[in-house]
């Protein structure tokens, strides 16, 4: 589980305002919004809807490439290596992706290592 997950999670545990919502069947916790979408990953913001605390969470951890000190979304990476394994390439996943109508994330570099 994730660390921003966890703080989600321990806060709505910990927030009185939060704990009389599970009383009276209500939810919890609301996605605000989306920030970004990186390939299968994407970055939301979700609110307390007892205290109204802002929390952002990343769907996916990051991975830090030590060549380049470019970090890619640990989801992401497994895609891409699955599509290599399968015998596929970064045309094939490009496609797959494009089918989902998802954004793309296939940097060249990630198949060139």
């Amino acid at each position: 589980m994730s660390r921003d997950t966890l703080d989600v999670i321990k806060h709505v545990v910990f927030c009185e305002a939060a704990k009389q919502l599970v009383i009276t069947d209500n939810p919890v916790v609301k996605i605000l919004s989306e920030l970004r979408t990186q390939g299968l990953a994407s970055v939301l913001f979700v609110c307390c809807c007892g205290c109204k605390n802002n929390f952002k969470l990343e769907t996916s951890p990051r991975l830090m490439n030590m060549d380049t000190s470019t970090a890619y979304n640990d989801i992401n990476v497994r895609a891409v290596w699955g599509s290599i394994v399968t015998g596929n390439g970064a045309s094939h996943l490009k496609e797959v992706m494009a089918t989902m109508d998802a954004p793309s994330f296939v940097p060249a570099c990630i198949y060139e290592n």
